[in-house]
């Protein structure tokens, strides 16, 4: 399936528009239950609708959650990117003509979501890592971690048998600063997890 970048992100934030928000419906069918009630609530996300998914990282989901699309900025002298501004999609619309509005997490409406956790990158990589697993000499992993308080980006090529990653590498954790029932996000402090 040939890769077109503006119709995979346009399909892709449909999608995870439609699964936020039938989770969270379904969600509300037992959120008064007694063992349910004022407790965190979180939503938890993996795309498989498209052979590219594992090219989306966490776009669509800031498209669906905060209306924000892509960072307007410049490069300082260290090679840090600035950002000055950003473009915001302020709808989605549907094949047959339905509007989609982003921005779950932009107002009270919501509030009973504290969060989402969404990983696109639990798949592939996290089997070829596996320590357990028999590789070829000629299994490579090329990897590329940003660390966003530095702005440096690591890029390493190992053989497979070498790399070592988690299921966690590669996750986002997407709090709602209108929630009713902040999540502790202690336990997502882990190298690999954006929050």
């Amino acid at each position: 399936m040939p890769y077109n970048r503006d119709e995979f992100y346009k399909q892709t934030t449909l999608k995870l528009a439609g699964a936020v928000h039938g989770k969270a419906e379904a969600y509300r069918r037992y959120r008064d239950e007694p063992h349910v009630s004022g407790r965190p609530f979180l939503l938890c996300l993996s795309p498989f609708d498209n052979p590219w998914f594992i090219m989306q990282r966490a776009r669509a989901m800031f498209r669906v959650l905060y209306q924000y699309d892509q960072p307007i900025g410049r490069i300082s002298e260290s090679g840090a990117l600035i950002e000055t501004d950003h473009l915001r999609i302020t709808d989605v619309q549907k094949e047959t003509g339905r509007i989609i509005p982003p921005g779950y997490f932009l107002d009270q409406a919501n509030a009973d979501i504290s969060g989402i956790y969404f990983n696109p990158r639990a798949t592939i990589s996290k089997r070829l890592t596996d320590p357990k697993r028999p590789c070829h000499e000629s299994d490579t992993v090329i990897s590329v971690w940003h660390t966003k308080s530095t702005g440096q980006l690591t890029i390493e090529s190992l053989q497979a048998s070498q790399h070592r990653e988690t299921l966690a590498d590669g996750g986002y954790l997407f709090l709602n600063p209108f929630t009713q029932s902040p999540l502790d996000p202690e336990a997502y402090f882990n190298p690999g997890i954006t929050i």
